[in-house]
């Protein structure tokens, strides 16, 4: 039974149970994904290979795990900031829906100027678990007026945001 606290807790009679995240190594050089800190959001995901990535290019990296996640929740997949902030790179398509059961393969962007080679081993990205709201969808003729109204990419800074014509 979920608890009320917190929508992806589990109850079992007096005591709360953290919800489960299950993983399976799909070959040899696969890691078993790692908290880095017992605070830390995001689960390290490990590269099984090594790989280079372009610069201003992108690959996809197969992890060789799969991941049943905790009901209610989608895993996000993000970059670490280490990588991002440090050599450019970011993750791309990173949703995992629950009833995914394939392996996780990221898609490694790198923005930066030079070529970056993964190491075998290495935390490339994190997963973060999170919870799902799955609204009912219904089209309208109109939608409720806000104070931002139709205002979009900077229109809430003072400075405006340089717009390309295309």
């Amino acid at each position: 039974m979920r608890g009320d606290n917190d929508p992806g807790e589990v109850t079992n009679g007096d005591h709360s149970v953290p919800p489960i995240i299950k993983f399976q190594l799909t070959d040899g050089d696969a890691q078993l994904p790692v908290r880095a800190t017992d605070d830390a959001a995001g689960i390290d995901l490990f590269s099984p290979l090594q790989v280079t990535v372009k610069a201003k290019n992108r690959c996809v990296l197969d992890t060789n795990i799969k991941a049943q996640l905790p009901e209610g929740c989608y895993g996000r997949l993000a970059p670490r900031s280490s990588l991002a902030a440090n050599h450019g790179l970011d993750i791309g398509a990173g949703v995992i829906d629950p009833d995914y059961r394939g392996t996780i393969k990221l898609v490694i962007f790198n923005f930066g100027e030079k070529d970056y080679t993964v190491q075998q081993g290495e935390r490339v990205a994190q997963l973060i678990c999170e919870t799902i709201v799955k609204p009912e969808i219904q089209q309208v003729d109109k939608l409720s007026p806000t104070q931002r109204a139709e205002g979009d990419f900077g229109s809430a800074n003072e400075q405006p945001v340089v717009r390309i014509a295309v």
